[in-house]
């Protein structure tokens, strides 16, 4: 836990869920009402904002059916068929993970990624691509994937699983 900064909550008394001595009394602990105050900053949050970049409508619906199967989290997807759009929406907005498909009308291969990483360094990538090809999966990876999921190989659960483990990995790297 964070201590709170917000003007009507814990005033900084709260860390580790535990009120510090000088704080003690008789009364229990309340904690302020806005949770992302006293969230572990491990953990992802409850909503996290997902980027797709993939132009096949089959895998976009697959993907956006199986986020919104997950349980406990709120999936917010953006999805763009162009890595150009792709790349611009990082720009203006906040993402927790990006998913990229490494076949795009305006760029192909491992740049996609080289790409997004430079775009945005600290954030989480996988590839979801239909290659199963060992060699290009080493070479995502060195290029800043997280991740890599064969399409087809796949189900909701573990998408969810990849998404969760990328976001945790980046923070503890």
């Amino acid at each position: 836990y964070a201590p709170c900064r917000s003007i009507d909550g814990c005033k900084g008394e709260v860390k580790s869920g535990r009120r510090s001595a000088e704080s003690r009394s008789s009364k229990p602990l309340r904690l302020c009402r806005r949770k992302s105050c006293h969230r572990d900053p491990l953990m992802p949050p409850n909503e996290i904002r997902v980027l797709s970049v993939e132009d096949n409508r089959d895998d976009v619906a697959f993907v956006a059916r199986a986020l919104k199967r997950a349980p406990e989290r709120n999936y917010v997807l953006t999805t763009t068929g162009e890595l150009s759009l792709g790349l611009e929406l990082l720009a203006a907005e906040a993402f927790d993970v990006a998913l990229l498909d490494l076949g795009l009308p305006d760029e192909q291969g491992v740049q996609i990624v080289r790409a997004v990483s430079q775009a945005a360094p600290g954030l989480p990538i996988i590839v979801i691509s239909g290659q199963d090809r060992q060699e290009e999966i080493l070479e995502a990876i060195r290029s800043g994937a997280q991740d890599y999921l064969v399409k087809g190989k796949f189900d909701s659960l573990r998408l969810c699983q990849t998404i969760l483990q990328s976001i945790e990995r980046k923070q503890l790297a």
